[in-house]
Formats: C-alpha cells, structure tokens, sequence
C-alpha cells in the first residue's frame, strides 16, 4: 500500500513538472516572438536610413541603437548589403560604421565566459571587419588553450585584417587545423599576398599549396611562369595544384607532357587531366577524353564530360560517342549532362 502511495506522489510530481516545463515553454515562446516582431519593426524603421547613409553617403542619417534588440536589426540590415553589395566604397562605410560604434558590443561578447557568445563576435569582427579589435584576436592567438574554432575564426580575421601577419600566427596553429581550413584562411587573403606567397615558393608546402588552390579558384593568371615551375616541385601535392593552376588558367606546354597524370591510378590525378584538356583544342584532347568519359571513376568521368560540353561541336562529339561506344555509365552521365543535370551519377 505504501508502495502505491509513493507511486501516487511520483505521478504527481512528474504532473507537476511537466505543467512547469509547459508554462515555461509557453512564456518563452511568447517573449522570442514578442522580440522578432519588434526587431521586424526596428528593421522596417530604419531600412531607408541605412539606404541612405550606406549607400548614398548621408551622414545626417545614421542610426545609433539604443537597445540590443535594436542593434540586432542594425546588424540584419548590415549583413544583408554585405552578402549582395560589391561595391567598394558602400561597403568601407558600413564596415567603418560598425566599428565605430558597435565594437564595444563585440568586445563585450568576445570577453565574455560564454563560447557561444565568443564565437559569434568572431564572426561578426569578421563579416564587419572590426579593425579595431584586432589586438584582442591577436591575444586570444597567444593563448594555447582555447577552441578549434576560435582558433581557425582568429585566423581568419587576421587574414583578412592584417595579411602580413598571418603566416606567423598560423605557423603556431597549423598542427590544429585541417586542410580545407588552411585553404579558408589563405582564401581571405588578397589576390597581391597570394601571388607572393606562389611567386616565393613558399618552404611551408601545406601554405603554398593553399595559395595554389586559390589561385586555381580565383584564375590568377599573373605568376603562371612561376606555376610552371612548380610543375618540376618535390612535393607530390604542390606539382598537382600546379596542374590544377593550369586547368584554370591555362598553358603553352604540349598536354603530352601532362600524360603521366592520364595514366595515374589515382583518379584524382585522371580528373586533373581532363579539366586540363578542356584548355586545348578538341581535335588534340577528343581521344584522351573519350577513353576518359568511360573511366572507372564517375568524377573522372563528369570532368571528361563537362570538358568536352564546353566546345562549340561538343554536342555532336557527344552524339557519336552515344551511337558507337557501348558503356551505360558513360550514356547516363552524357544524357545527364545534356538534360542539364549533373554530369554524372555516383553509381561506384
């Protein structure tokens, strides 16, 4: 009988808690979207004051907040020019203006106990590019105990902020850091550093390959003599981003001298070739390419593919492969890539 008294009780008290939790989601629920409507509001208010100090100049027009709710919709506003606008000159005002007078915020969250916190004012010195806060980052580099991620946002920012610095802050890091994360970093830098970095040759080949990938993404073309030479590296991944330079920029050599990559066994390699090919003409590139459109590999095949559509008659060298080549991938990633789909599907 005591046993179904405390039963009793236990079912109560869940009751009981589960009635709280309910209140409290309700009431939090509540305040959340009380704040999204005010913030829509503040938005709606001072979007044409933005407009005209952001854009036009006006400085009789900037908005100072007086809240955090607020400033949140100073910061939507702000971030919206950032992801659309390419002009140079908008942007410095509005990265001028929130350093100016939104800094302290970023400071305050920065120093705050919170990681979350911390983490978004990273992004926000970054997106906003928050000069002023350079020598807290520069501090929280120092440090040796702190979160990947600070660690790759800091860097970043530096890059961004004050490129000449970079490599030395990333020289104490890079043992923390993944590959793709080296690139993001470089990637923040100017088209100017990167081109020094290649043109060096830099000794750290994880930096130089980096700036090789870059220079692929952005097709800077200036140091291509220098690319060359990289060709004739010691490293095996600082020769292949420079193959990868030249599928972007282009060459003088004969794409004979590339053959060891169409032969390679690592597919990777095979794809370089292919998206190199697509810098020659047709008639010097078709028979490597339609062995490659029936490779093994379906990324090799999509770069034979897409390398091949981008010659005026591709679409008929297309035609005759379908009628005379019997390979049903290669028929799938060519019927793909006609319907304007993929050029390829990951069947292996």
């Amino acid at each position: 009988m005591t046993g179904i008294i405390w039963l009793s009780y236990g079912v109560v008290a869940a009751f009981i808690v589960l009635f709280l939790i309910t209140i409290y989601v309700t009431v939090d629920t509540k305040k959340f979207q009380k704040r999204q409507r005010e913030m829509a509001a503040y938005v709606q208010e001072h979007t044409p004051a933005c407009y005209a100090y952001f854009v036009e100049g006006n400085e009789q027009q900037k908005v100072i907040c007086s809240t955090s709710t607020e400033f949140e919709a100073i910061e939507t506003i702000a971030e919206s020019y950032i992801a659309y606008v390419k002009d140079d000159a908008i942007l410095q005002r509005i990265y001028r203006y929130m350093d100016a007078y939104y800094s302290p915020a970023y400071k305050r969250q920065f120093r705050g106990k919170s990681r979350t916190q911390r983490i978004n004012a990273l992004y926000q010195m970054l997106d906003f590019h928050i000069v002023s806060l350079l020598p807290e980052v520069k501090k929280m580099l120092a440090k040796k105990n702190i979160a990947r991620k600070e660690r790759f946002l800091g860097l970043k920012i530096i890059a961004t902020l004050d490129e000449a610095t970079t490599y030395e802050f990333y020289r104490h890091a890079k043992k923390s850091l993944a590959a793709n994360q080296v690139t993001m970093i470089v990637n923040c830098m100017s088209d100017d550093m990167i081109y020094d970095i290649v043109d060096e040759k830099h000794a750290d080949t994880d930096w130089l390959v980096a700036a090789l990938k870059v220079m692929a993404k952005r097709q800077l073309a200036y140091s291509s003599f220098i690319v060359h030479e990289l060709l004739y590296h010691e490293n095996v991944a600082v020769r292949d981003e420079a193959v990868n330079v030249l599928s972007a920029i282009g060459t003088e050599k004969s794409l004979a001298d590339f053959e060891e990559y169409f032969y390679s066994e690592n597919p990777e390699n095979r794809m370089l070739f292919a998206k190199l090919a697509a810098q020659y003409t047709l008639d010097d590139v078709q028979a490597y390419l339609v062995v490659l459109a029936q490779d093994k590999s379906f990324i090799v095949r999509q770069a034979a593919i897409q390398a091949i559509g981008q010659y005026t008659n591709g679409r008929a060298m297309f035609e005759k492969m379908l009628a005379s080549i019997d390979d049903a991938y290669m028929h799938d990633a060519i019927n793909a890539y006609l319907k304007g789909g993929s050029a390829d599907v990951a069947v292996d």
